[in-house]
């Protein structure tokens, strides 16, 4: 992709977005920046006082020059949508879970619940945790939710795929999902709900959990090629519907880069979550004394309106 870039500049109160020398988007905000497309999103979390509108603009510009010139309009339209997979359809949730399973294989709190859960002896990494075991991990707890109404999407040709819980969703949340959690599932699972109760609780009655949106997968699939684009696809057409139903988002992040991306789209950081402090290491293995894993809880709300 060239080195395309966006001439951000503000006059009086307003912010003026300029593409190849016309002004292309208006923001009621102060800003002076000129912004590359190649900016990292922690650089522009640091400059921009909109960082929705922002990213949106600088990746709908991305998309634009980076997308191959011979696609057809209507092709180009979908990679650009996210689109709901066939539950009707093996093949097309099991690609799903295949896709999962494969972007957590290394994610410390999936050893962790699986090693915990198994009683994996070592050595560690042990080989024992296989992708035949992780799968098995993922894919009943998947399979229930799509079961029980959960919005399974992929954009881009299977580029991007994810797994949201509107709030009308009456199944059970993938961590909810183990008969038999472990203890470290178990702690996970009693930490994750306090912070729940703490940041999601109803203006009415802040005994309850008020209606929410529940971010439950995010995967980028890397047996395909990236589409610009994809992972806009199925975060941003929820959050808008979260901003017109007056609810929040939620998502856990299981890795610090994952907190970025999501911090990239308007969610905001509440709080840090370290399970297994004195059992497991960082990377999730038995550990005797170990620091334990680290994940993240963040909540999209600044648009709430009570």
């Amino acid at each position: 992709m060239r080195g395309a870039c966006l001439d951000v500049f503000s006059s009086n109160n307003f912010v003026h977005c300029k593409e190849d020398g016309f002004v292309t988007n208006t923001l009621e905000k102060p800003l002076n920046i000129l912004i590359s497309t190649s900016i990292c999103a922690r650089y522009l979390l640091s400059v921009a006082d909109d960082v929705r509108h922002l990213s949106y603009i600088i990746r709908t510009h991305q998309t634009r020059v980076a997308q191959p010139s011979n696609m057809s309009p209507s092709a180009l339209r979908d990679t650009l949508t996210a689109v709901p997979i066939n539950l009707e359809s093996n093949n097309e949730l099991n690609r799903f879970i295949d896709i999962i399973v494969h972007a957590f294989s290394t994610t410390p709190l999936t050893t962790g619940f699986i090693a915990n859960i198994d009683s994996t002896p070592p050595p560690y990494p042990s080989p024992l945790i296989d992708s035949a075991r992780r799968h098995k991990h993922f894919a009943q707890g998947i399979i229930d939710s799509a079961e029980s109404g959960a919005e399974i999407v992929q954009a881009g040709d299977w580029s991007a795929v994810a797994l949201w819980e509107s709030p009308d969703y009456k199944g059970k949340p993938f961590i909810d999902s183990k008969a038999k959690p472990g203890p470290l599932l178990g702690e996970w699972r009693t930490k994750v709900t306090a912070a729940k109760k703490k940041y999601l609780a109803s203006p009415t009655d802040p005994n309850e959990i008020r209606p929410f949106y529940h971010f439950s997968f995010l995967a980028r699939n890397t047996a395909v090629p990236k589409v610009a684009g994809s992972i806009a696809a199925v975060i941003e057409p929820y959050l808008q519907r979260a901003r017109d139903d007056n609810a929040p988002a939620w998502v856990e992040a299981t890795t610090k880069q994952a907190a970025d991306i999501y911090a990239f789209y308007g969610f905001r950081l509440v709080e840090t979550i370290t399970i297994g402090k004195g059992q497991v290491d960082a990377a999730g293995w038995p550990s005797e004394g170990g620091e334990g894993i680290t994940a993240y809880a963040l909540i999209y709300d600044t648009h709430l309106k009570d």
